[in-house]
């Protein structure tokens, strides 16, 4: 289980990408809320590869909050 949530985030800042570059801006939203919530759960904390994504999803968090 915790192997594929980890497979789908790493899919994610691409999937985000894709849909800020067409200006698909409520699912971005929605791929990125969902995201910060899977990667939020205790058990996704201890895994230590996740953290470059943790840093980005966080990073565009703030982003999508001042746009």
């Amino acid at each position: 289980m915790l192997t594929f949530l980890r497979e789908q985030l790493q899919l994610v800042p691409e999937k985000l990408e894709a849909r800020i570059s067409e200006k698909r801006f409520l699912i971005a939203v929605e791929i990125l809320q969902g995201a910060l919530r899977m990667i939020r759960r205790s058990e996704m904390e201890s895994i230590g590869a996740l953290s470059d994504l943790r840093v980005y999803l966080s990073n565009q968090e703030h982003v999508c909050v001042f746009k």
